[in-house]
């Protein structure tokens, strides 16, 4: 399977129904974005964010593979190897073992969200769920939001008692990888503004796609600020355009780089 999709930026509507429903305000949910993904939920090959799992496949496929796949089925967790398409690879060696497990067993998008929980959230399938965490970055985190609607983590993340949420959110192991500590951090920094800007994401994000074929262009990040970087990756597309290179993000310059990166 390919799994790259539209891969579509994450919407303000969006964004602003997640929040109304989970009854928190943006900074809170910024912060499990930032430590879940470092608050990109798609690749530059526009596949979803994902990390396989190999002690879940192990489990749903009753150890049979232990031996003959150590590294993408083991009782141990852990032996991620490097993100991006070492872990497609990783996948794509499970998938050709037994499909729904391979699936099931891989945290999805923005909200890492694993794909054993498909029926728990509502969705009519495994594959679909798969098919919207391909979709969209909106899709990804509506995943994540039914997630924490479902199994009770709202009153923690509006209350920001981060060490229930970790616990309910990533296992009982969460002070290992300090989870906790990490979205209280990253909690004060949103709460002190600005949260990251949508329409300067997208533009990242678009960015980030087109650096994979023209070896230009990449703004180093989707955090939705405009820093030197992003300013250096603008100025870059819009002399490739034949548009003023000046680095800041104006209307004709969204437009032309949204359809650029088939975004429009």
């Amino acid at each position: 399977m390919n799994f790259a999709g539209k891969a579509l930026p994450l919407q303000q509507n969006a964004l602003d129904e997640i929040i109304g429903n989970l009854g928190c305000d943006g900074a809170s949910l910024w912060s499990v974005i930032a430590v879940e993904t470092s608050g990109q939920g798609f690749w530059a090959t526009k596949k979803p964010a994902i990390l396989f799992e190999r002690h879940l496949f192990s489990n749903k496929t009753g150890h049979i593979y232990d031996n003959s796949h150590p590294d993408i089925s083991n009782k141990e967790a852990g032996g991620y190897g490097a993100s991006g398409e070492h872990q497609y690879a990783r996948l794509n060696t499970a998938l050709a073992l037994n499909p729904d497990a391979a699936l099931a067993a891989t945290s999805w998008g923005l909200g890492q969200v694993l794909g054993e929980h498909w029926k728990d959230l509502k969705y009519p399938s495994l594959q679909q769920f798969v098919s919207d965490m391909q979709e969209s970055e909106s899709k990804q985190m509506l995943a994540m939001a039914k997630f924490i609607q479902h199994f009770g983590l709202a009153n923690d993340l509006k209350a920001r008692n981060w060490s229930n949420f970790a616990r309910k959110y990533n296992g009982s192991n969460y002070a290992i990888n300090h989870y906790d500590t990490k979205l209280a951090q990253h909690d004060e920094l949103f709460k002190k503004g600005p949260l990251p800007d949508l329409r300067i994401r997208a533009a990242q994000l678009a960015l980030t796609y087109l650096s994979l074929t023209n070896g230009k262009f990449d703004p180093h990040g989707v955090d939705g600020w405009m820093g030197r970087m992003t300013s250096a990756a603008l100025a870059e597309f819009q002399h490739s355009k034949g548009l003023t290179a000046s680095g800041t993000l104006d209307n004709a310059t969204y437009t032309t780089l949204m359809t650029a990166a088939n975004l429009s």
